[in-house]
C-alpha cells in the first residue's frame, strides 16, 4: 500500500507516471492498496483524488490497510468462482498487430472476440482494445529498455465466463511491429493459481498435478513415495477444500477454468 503524495514529499510532479499519465486528466493524489489475504495477493485497487481535493491522509491509508484482507478474500473467491450466465470465451488464438508507432494495424476476428470477453463491463476502450493489452505492450517496451528482463512479457487474465486467458506480446523483425496474441490458458498455466486460492499445500498441489495427468492411485503413490492409503487421505482433504466428491469432479472444476 502506498500514497503518492507521501512518496513524493507532497510534490506529485516528482512522479514520472503522474506527469505523463495522470496530470492531464486533472488527477490529484493517488492511494494504492493490495488486496491480500493469508493465501497471497489477489489484486490491487487504485484510488484517486481530484486535482483540487486534499491529499490522502494517514486515516485514509489506515482504512485501506484494514480493508486489504477482506478485499483479498473476496477477490480470491472470485478467482475460482465460475459463472453460468456469462458468454463463453473463444477458444481460438487471436492476434493483434501494433505498428512501431503504437498504432493498431488490425487483428483477427478471434482477438476482438477475446477483447469483448475480457471487458465484461463494456468499457468504451478506443478501438475496443482493453487497457490490459496496452499494459502488456508497456511491459514489452520496459523489458527492451532493460527493466526486469527476466520476467516474461505475458499477462494471465480472467474472461467474462470465469475461464482464464493469456496475453503475450513480442516484437516482430525487421519492421519492429508488435504482435499481441490472446489464447485460452492451459491447465498448467492456472493450476498453481487455483491450488493457492483453495489453500492446497505443496504436497497436495503435487498430487493434483499427477491426477490432472491421468495417473492412478498406484502410480501416484510410487511417484510421491507414499502409500496408497496416504494418497487417499490427501485426496479426501483436497476434495473437502474444493467442495467436490470425486476425481472426476476435481478435474471438472480445474478444467472448467482452462482450455
Amino acid at each position: 500500500m502506498g500514497v503518492l503524495s507521501a512518496t513524493t514529499g507532497g510534490d506529485l510532479a516528482r512522479s514520472q507516471r503522474w506527469r505523463e499519465m495522470l496530470e492531464r486528466y486533472g488527477t490529484g493524489d493517488e492511494l494504492r492498496v493490495l488486496a491480500a489475504d493469508e493465501r497471497g495477493c489477489w489484486g490491487r485497487f487504485d484510488l484517486w483524488r481530484d486535482h483540487d481535493d486534499r491529499p490522502f491522509g494517514a486515516e485514509d491509508a489506515q482504512l485501506a490497510r484494514e480493508a486489504s484482507t477482506a478485499l483479498g478474500r473476496g477477490m480470491r473467491r472470485a478467482t475460482v468462482g465460475l459463472r453460468d450466465d456469462a458468454p463463453t470465451a473463444p477458444l481460438e488464438t487471436g492476434v493483434l498487430l501494433i505498428g512501431s508507432d503504437l498504432r493498431p494495424l488490425g487483428g483477427t476476428p478471434a482477438v476482438y472476440n477475446w477483447f469483448r470477453a475480457l471487458n465484461p463491463a463494456g468499457m468504451p476502450y478506443p478501438g475496443g482494445i482493453p487497457s490490459l493489452v496496452w499494459s502488456s505492450i508497456g511491459r514489452l517496451i520496459a523489458a527492451e529498455a532493460g527493466e526486469d528482463t527476466q520476467r516474461p512479457v505475458r499477462i494471465r487474465v480472467r474472461a467474462d465466463d470465469g475461464s482464464w486467458a493469456v496475453i503475450e506480446t513480442a516484437r516482430l523483425d525487421p519492421n519492429r511491429e508488435i504482435a499481441v496474441s490472446v489464447h485460452a490458458a492451459g491447465i498448467d498455466e492456472i493450476l498453481g493459481l487455483v491450488c493457492r486460492a483453495y489453500g492446497l499445500s505443496n504436497r497436495q498441489r503435487e498430487l493434483v498435478t499427477l491426477v490432472a495427468q491421468g495417473q492412478d492411485t498406484r502410480a501416484i503413490a510410487g511417484q510421491m513415495v507414499i502409500s496408497r492409503y496416504t494418497v487417499q487421505d490427501h485426496l479426501k482433504s483436497i476434495f473437502d477444500k474444493l467442495g467436490v466428491h470425486s476425481r472426476l469432479e476435481l478435474l471438472t472444476r480445474l478444467f472448467a477454468q482452462a482450455a
